[in-house]
């Protein structure tokens, strides 16, 4: 590709995404227009099957596939806010004189972040050093810097571990990348890759994301920042405390969190994600599924304001931060779960029966799954593409139906999509009126 230029629709689409506000929600129809171009340029296509390609399990979380990772350029807003924010922190610096150089860990197949950046922008004095995981990755990136001919921007290109990988000489960057990460920080890598790579961050560099801030309130219904009961942040990932791990300070990994005086029976413990990608860009609550609220299952007519919530962070193989209440969960009875038309957050029907089926199992309750339920399951596993064992990772793992809908979304469109669920909601109940009559 000669220039920006020498294909008018890539040039249009990156002008949309680079200075249309984020907040307007103008840019979808380009993101999906990207998705499917770069997926051309790269051999890796969002719309490929999910169950053909594997994730890889690290020491410190997991390492999506690059299907998966293909599918996070979908969420507009996303990509919008980091995209920006990639371009404002290399200008800053090119703006005191410098070439710029940017250290980029898990890239998917795309380098979503920066490899389209420096094809719209071929005059950008940057040198790019790329580090990811998958070899698929790896030959997909390859491809797409020839396609854009940005070898010249290319210091060099690492099939590795990003939490263990090492520069030669200890060289220095001035800005590194990396969005390796799930709602509350949980499953995937993003601690750990920032915790070892900001050593090689210049004094004067940034991390993008600058900031991710996990928060804890209480709420009643669904979360809305009018109507939490803010208690405050309980973890921060910055340079700083990026530092700090990396010293092997694991004091921020574990804390309380304090019941407070106004809480009532209704409300319940929510869990937020707040990212500063760079100074002024920003994902906040419901922006993206990075921000999905996180509700935990709790009643709180079991807590007294004062008490002491207990966290503490997983930092091992399953990642992710753990709630100890100071009374046990009354559990669910077999009696009381969903029926199968109450309607799931996204409006769907089953799920959050479902889902309350597998809190059962998980706490050691019987349960009996009649074959019009595992029918019912099977319509949904079928609709939204997935594998029966993906189906139960999720319900297992996830902690809310919210969470449960958080990991659906990485996973397919259906649940962005009204239409979608109107007609998987009819597809249930017909199977119910078929079946029962």
């Amino acid at each position: 590709m000669d220039s920006p230029q020498g294909n008018d629709a890539f040039y249009k689409v990156m002008h949309a995404l680079l200075y249309t506000s984020p907040n307007t929600g103008e840019c979808h129809q380009d993101t999906q227009w990207l998705v499917s171009f770069l997926g051309e340029i790269s051999e890796i296509r969002a719309d490929f099957d999910l169950n053909e390609w594997s994730h890889i399990s690290t020491e410190h979380g997991l390492a999506i596939s690059p299907v998966s990772a293909a599918k996070c350029l979908q969420e507009t807003k996303r990509t919008q806010v980091f995209l920006q924010a990639v371009k404002e922190a290399i200008e800053d610096r090119i703006a005191k004189g410098r070439s710029v150089r940017v250290l980029y860990a898990g890239t998917g197949p795309y380098g979503t972040l920066v490899l389209p950046l420096l094809a719209f922008l071929p005059s950008l004095n940057v040198r790019v050093t790329l580090i990811d995981i998958h070899p698929e990755n790896i030959k997909a990136i390859q491809r797409m810097i020839r396609y854009f001919d940005l070898a010249d921007k290319i210091d060099s290109i690492h099939l590795a571990d990003a939490t263990k990988w090492a520069p030669e000489n200890s060289e220095s960057f001035d800005i590194i990348v990396s969005e390796t990460m799930n709602v509350l920080l949980k499953s995937e890598p993003q601690v750990w890759i920032l915790a070892n790579l900001v050593p090689y961050l210049s004094s004067s560099g940034a991390l993008i994301p600058e900031c991710i801030s996990l928060g804890a309130h209480f709420t009643i219904g669904c979360p809305d920042y009018s109507t939490l009961l803010t208690i405050g942040e309980f973890f921060r990932l910055d340079k700083a405390h990026a530092l700090d791990i990396n010293r092997n300070d694991n004091s921020r990994f574990s804390g309380n969190i304090v019941v407070p005086e106004a809480i009532t029976p209704k409300h319940k413990l929510c869990l937020t994600t707040d990212i500063q990608a760079y100074k002024n860009h920003r994902l906040s609550l419901n922006d993206s599924n990075l921000n999905t609220p996180i509700v935990l299952p709790i009643r709180t007519d079991q807590l007294e304001p004062n008490q002491l919530i207990h966290f503490e962070y997983h930092k091992e193989n399953q990642v992710g931060f753990v709630f100890h209440f100071p009374k046990p969960e009354k559990p669910l009875c077999a009696e009381s779960i969903a029926n199968f038309a109450e309607r799931s957050p996204c409006g769907l029907y089953q799920l959050t029966r479902a889902y309350q089926r597998c809190r059962l199992m998980r706490f050691g309750q019987k349960f009996e799954v009649s074959e019009l339920d595992s029918q019912r399951d099977e319509l949904l596993i079928n609709a939204l593409n997935l594998s029966y064992h993906q189906w139960l990772e999720i319900l297992f793992r996830s902690d809310s139906i919210n969470e449960v809908e958080s990991h659906l979304h990485l996973l397919t469109d259906t649940l962005n999509d009204p239409d979608g669920v109107a007609k998987l909601n009819l597809a249930l109940c017909e199977l119910d009126n078929r079946i029962q009559h």
